[in-house]
């Protein structure tokens, strides 16, 4: 009886070692994927953070040089020409013009959001060129050249 106890014993601590072996390797287990998973959050956030950057500055530079015009839907689009071109005035007009107008029509244009050499795709040359002209007077390092 107490050899069949003791073996019973020695089976039951041999089955706690065991237990206790799975217990710690379903832990470690668990501690392992938990760093994967936040190892990837992490990668995943910066990647995010990343891309949010570069596309922060990619719209700068678009809203700079012009370019962001074109990404405009349509209906948008449409709407903020009517605007602009609402701002721009006659050739006639442009030769008139007072340095407060070129200035007040340099600050409308920046404020629609379009760069002052984007002007070329919303009105006529002859236009453009008196207002380019006006503008060089005022502020000649304003006027770079056209795309």
């Amino acid at each position: 009886m107490f050899a069949q106890l003791l073996e019973k014993t020695k089976k039951e601590e041999a089955n706690l070692v065991i237990f206790k072996a799975m217990v710690a390797e379903q832990k470690k287990q668990k501690d392992e994927e938990d760093k994967r998973q936040e190892t990837a959050f992490y990668e995943d956030f910066e990647l995010e953070l990343f891309d949010a950057e570069k596309q922060q500055k990619e719209r700068k530079t678009q809203l700079a040089t012009g370019t962001a015009f074109h990404r405009i839907p349509s209906r948008n689009k449409q709407r903020t020409q009517r605007q602009i071109q609402s701002l721009v005035p006659q050739e006639r007009i442009v030769n008139k013009w007072s340095p407060e107008d070129v200035a007040a029509l340099r600050e409308n244009i920046r404020q629609v959001g379009l760069n002052i050499n984007f002007l070329h795709i919303l009105m006529p040359e002859r236009t453009q060129n008196a207002i380019k002209a006006r503008i060089r007077l005022e502020n000649p390092h304003e006027i770079t050249e056209l795309a």
